[in-house]
């Protein structure tokens, strides 16, 4: 496999070994890519892509360094940190609060199911009552509960408790699990890992919180240290920083699997979750600075006499390992000073060569090159800003009646809208959107669905708050005209109208471009033959600029070439179907200046996201996505800008 150059910041010399490192590894393996970091003292000094996020016969993608992959069982060091905060809180003692019986934090609610449990595995289990009844919440981080290892199939729960699997709940996995299977031995005296044992935190964080796991882990722990977005549950849809996960085929080569949502039960807790190397060190970074070495053991960390804390992760697209050494730790031969280095590496495969003990090897091979590179104190890429790592969510084709739920998940994620067109797919609406990550974090609202009336209300509403109108779309629905539109806090200079007539538009065009004011959307809208323009101007300096409202398909690459020629770039672009014709409305402009440009229409869904996941990896933006059904065939056009 012919490797792509790697990408990512780092001192020098320390890049130098970690990059012949890592690349030995992925020839030896085959591997498609990984990212890696490293921090010493709560400062990144290596952060670094290798390889491909996407090996898909001969279309490659490369890894960047804040890409995500599934991190597997690395999601316990996030579940137990996360309960480890909430028990402080709430003052609750792990080692000796107990789970069941009287006292329990259960109480007696699964006492029925342990019975159940203790009569099937007769006489075996003669010593199992007394034996649950010392299960601490302690001993479901330390893996000393005495479970087995797995819930078992969610299949078998459904049908247990006569529901389908989507309704299968926490409590009724738990429930399963007591019936079915055997305590392995007293609570306390011996390690048995048990992914369902640290699984059920999901259930205990939502008791004790009030909250659901995944909210109360995005919200109270990740929110607080700026993680939300960069460290979360695989979804089915993936923004530009997700990184495909791979399996190696029959002739061990990597082929690329398809993103699923991950499972908002036990199994996001005990592995669910995905991120990149370097923000699994941002998460170390966080817990250097609240807990003691003893106390990140407790968490659920594997660790030695000398205090070196780590973890693996092995999951199906994914494998992750990472190593904490404390303050003070010198290795035994060669006495190097490894003193609060930490390590992480994610790669996007699971299997063949590769095992997590490849992955701790790595890892400590780059620790022991970190006291030889001499890293100044004062380097560190977090504070350079060089980490930042704007992800971008990009979505096209979402009918009306689950754009809600995206924009609510995008919205939680941290994610800003920053488009919105509608279009009529069958007589229903639909929506392209995009979100980018809001790291200035700039206050915003948005509305879809809205009459002309609900619009203008809005519109002056909002003024009136302090917000200006970012962005607006007209779209048809039946014989109405309805608006969708972005808000955002800003004190820029800007002018609006709606619904106009193509007179109207005119005239309000040369009258306002006259005085200054630069077009930023023109949206139209065709009703019963007859166009309505929607229309936002702003102060914007952008130069010289053209805006047509009316191309046939042909017209627009007519223009576009024209304009790319004269050095002006798409600035705005909307399509929409008049008279059962598509046409084009667009803004050329001069500024402001970009690196890089590219366009395309006529786009089926299925190549929209190829050419999407194409321009990610070459470092464009999407700055439109527009949607039209024509002949019974919905076509998107996008453009993109460095």
């Amino acid at each position: 496999m012919n490797t792509p150059k790697s990408t990512g910041e780092a001192w020098d010399k320390l890049e130098e070994k970690v990059d012949s490192l890592v690349e030995a590894l992925i020839e030896e393996k085959s591997l498609p890519g990984m990212t890696v970091a490293v921090t010493k003292g709560g400062r990144l000094i290596l952060s670094k892509g290798y390889g491909y996020a996407l090996v898909d016969g001969t279309r490659k993608l490369p890894m960047k360094p804040c890409m995500r992959s599934k991190i597997g069982s690395v999601s316990k060091t996030i579940t137990g940190a996360a309960a480890f905060q909430l028990m402080k809180s709430k003052n609750i003692d792990p080692k000796s609060q107990k789970l069941y019986g009287l006292k329990g934090f259960f109480g007696g609610i699964f006492d029925a199911d342990i019975d159940i449990g203790i009569k099937a595995h007769a006489p075996k289990s003669a010593q199992w009552k007394k034996w649950y009844e010392k299960i601490t919440i302690q001993n479901l981080l330390d893996h000393k509960a005495g479970f087995t290892r797995s819930s078992g199939d969610t299949k078998d729960v459904a049908k247990m408790f006569g529901v389908s699997e989507d309704e299968v709940t926490l409590e009724q996995e738990h429930r399963y699990f007591l019936r079915t299977r055997e305590l392995l031995h007293e609570p306390g005296t011996e390690s048995e890992y048990s992914n369902h044992g640290f699984g059920l935190w999901a259930l205990l964080i939502k008791k004790m919180s009030g909250k659901p796991y995944a909210d109360y882990v995005r919200e109270d722990y990740l929110r607080p240290i700026k993680l939300h977005n960069a460290v979360r549950p695989q979804r089915a849809n993936p923004d530009s920083c997700d990184a495909y996960g791979h399996k190696f085929n029959n002739n061990q080569k990597p082929e690329a699997l398809p993103f699923e949502e991950s499972t908002l039960g036990m199994g996001l807790a005990a592995g669910g979750f995905t991120s990149s190397a370097q923000n699994v060190l941002g998460l170390t970074a966080s817990l250097d600075k609240k807990y003691t070495t003893a106390e990140l053991d407790s968490m659920g960390w594997s660790g030695n006499a000398k205090g070196r804390l780590s973890h693996s992760g092995s999951i199906d697209g994914g494998l992750a390992y990472v190593v904490m050494f404390p303050d003070g730790y010198r290795t035994s031969t060669e006495n190097l000073d490894l003193s609060e280095v930490h390590v992480a590496v994610a790669a996007n495969i699971r299997g063949g060569d590769l095992s997590s003990g490849d992955l701790k090897s790595l890892t400590d091979e780059i620790a022991v090159a970190v006291p030889a590179s001499n890293v100044p104190a004062t380097f560190d890429i977090w504070k350079q800003g060089k980490s930042v790592c704007s992800c971008e969510y990009a979505r096209h084709g979402v009918p009306a009646n689950q754009y809600q739920q995206v924009f609510d998940e995008a919205a939680q994620s941290g994610y800003r809208l920053e488009w919105i067109d509608g279009y009529t797919d069958d007589g229903k609406a639909h929506f392209n959107v995009i979100f980018r990550t809001n790291e200035q974090g700039i206050a915003w609202v948005s509305h879809h669905d809205m009459t002309g009336t609900t619009y203008q209300q809005n519109f002056d509403k909002y003024r009136d708050e302090g917000f200006s109108l970012d962005h607006v779309d007209s779209y048809v629905v039946g014989k109405n005209v309805l608006y969708a539109a972005i808000w955002t806090k800003s004190s820029g200079a800007f002018t609006a109208y709606h619904g106009s007539t193509a007179e109207e538009h005119q005239k309000s065009f040369d009258s306002l471009t006259s005085a200054g004011w630069r077009p930023k959307v023109i949206s139209v809208a065709s009703v019963s033959g007859k166009l309505r323009y929607t229309a936002l101007y702003t102060k914007q300096a952008i130069g010289s600029f053209e805006a047509r409202s009316f191309l046939t398909p042909a017209e627009y690459q007519t223009k576009f070439d024209q304009n790319k020629a004269s050095g002006r770039h798409l600035h705005y672009l909307n399509s929409y179907l008049h008279e059962g014709t598509l046409r084009f409305s667009a803004i050329w402009a001069e500024k402001p200046d970009v690196s890089g440009s590219k366009a395309n229409h006529g786009l089926t869904a299925e190549q929209f996201l190829t050419r999407w996941e194409d321009a990610m990896s070459a470092g464009f933006r999407t700055r439109a996505i527009t949607g039209c059904e024509e002949g019974g065939k919905v076509r998107y056009a996008v453009y993109w800008t460095k």
